[in-house]
């Protein structure tokens, strides 16, 4: 009986006695066997437990280590390897093998040292991710003191923060051009300039284009902030109607630069969609092809489409784009030939536009562009499953 309360303490099982019913060690025996039930019970729960917990560490988007008193990685998830960078072997090692970051290995030591909290933000070595790193004393004044390290990844919180930043000094930067243009040639005009009707009628045409694109440059602001409502409805819409709609209020520069515009289009392709989204689409990917164009160059409308989906390109001759800038061509105020643009009044807005209406109607855009050849920026559009707020 000795020796099986031993091997229950082992977590192992006892040994079988048999024992006469008049013997006096009877009960003590019972006694054993409902002990080592009670204890197998318990383990069980404790592995099911354990795995469960196990589970949700490993799911947790934070990313969790757990270290002992001799700084022994006890455990570690799959978000904290993503973190560090590497694989993190399950058995125990230095935390030193995992945490190459000199500021967050600082704060280890200092939780240690103090048995104190630590909270930092900071930037993880061989990943280059912005962490929001917490380093937490458990078990504080005994000699089973555990050290747990959270990081939350706040990359992507950081990157918002800087697109922001970045479009309200490109809003500011943008309208004060054209606001400062009008003030100057209206303050010239004032001084006496308006005597002159040759200096009144040119001053007077610029403050008229600069205030056009001062207001184009607020409305395509506006379509950018605006969050999509979700309420328009999706209506029947012609395809190559909207096409010759966007190319008519296209005609003067059309005819300026001398292009040739052709459309290969379907009289009778008719999609259902959001008819002011998919005209935000075709006006902004127009003009980008006619602005951008060079003199006497082509500009080419196709659509095609099966039952699934609409396939829109528009074909330009113009400048090209550089494959380094294609992968930014959609970013906010981003531009190829920042002089050109504003020769030409863009915004640099028009295929962030285009890139947003084109995700809102659940489709995609892409590129292909040679520099001195020119650029072809295709739409599919989905026509079975379009999203369920425009059904």
């Amino acid at each position: 009986m000795t020796s099986n309360l031993a091997r229950i303490e082992a977590g192992g099982a006892p040994e079988p006695i048999i024992l006469t019913p008049d013997s006096p060690f009877l009960a003590m025996g019972k006694q054993i066997e409902s002990l080592h039930a009670a204890t197998q019970t318990l383990q069980s729960q404790v592995e099911i437990r354990q795995a469960t917990f196990g589970r949700l560490i490993d799911h947790l988007p934070l990313g969790v280590m757990l270290l002992d008193a001799n700084r022994q990685v006890l455990l570690a998830n799959s978000a904290m390897a993503e973190l560090v960078g590497h694989p993190i072997q399950e058995t125990k090692h230095d935390y030193f093998d995992d945490i190459k970051t000199y500021r967050l290995a600082r704060m280890i030591e200092h939780t240690y040292r103090n048995q104190k909290t630590h909270h930092k933000e900071l930037t993880m070595l061989n990943t280059q991710k912005s962490v929001d790193a917490s380093v937490i004393a458990l078990n504080r004044g005994t000699a089973e003191l555990q050290v747990l390290v959270i990081l939350y990844d706040v990359t992507y919180l950081r990157q918002v923060e800087q697109m922001q930043l970045d479009f309200v000094g490109n809003v500011s930067h943008e309208l004060k051009t054209p606001v400062t243009a009008i003030s100057g040639f209206a303050e010239t005009l004032l001084a006496g300039a308006k005597d002159d009707p040759k200096t009144l009628d040119q001053f007077l045409q610029i403050i008229y284009d600069e205030s056009s694109r001062l207001t184009q440059l607020i409305t395509d602001i506006l379509t950018l902030s605006r969050p999509d409502s979700g309420q328009a409805q999706a209506k029947a819409v012609n395809v190559l109607d909207l096409v010759n709609d966007a190319l008519k209020s296209l005609k003067q520069p059309i005819a300026e630069k001398g292009l040739e515009v052709k459309t290969d289009v379907p009289k009778d392709l008719t999609i259902t969609t959001v008819p002011a989204k998919f005209s935000q689409v075709v006006r902004n990917l127009l003009n980008n092809a006619v602005f951008y164009n060079r003199k006497d160059g082509v500009v080419t409308v196709t659509a095609t489409a099966d039952e699934k989906n609409l396939k829109l390109s528009v074909q330009d001759t113009g400048i090209g784009i550089a494959e380094n800038d294609q992968e930014r061509i959609f970013e906010r105020f981003y531009r190829v030939d920042k002089a050109r643009s504003r020769h030409n009044g863009g915004t640099g807005l028009g295929l962030a536009i285009v890139h947003d209406m084109v995700m809102q109607l659940g489709g995609e855009v892409t590129l292909a562009s040679q520099v001195g050849v020119g650029s072809t920026f295709t739409v599919s559009l989905p026509l079975a499953d379009l999203p369920r707020f425009y059904k």
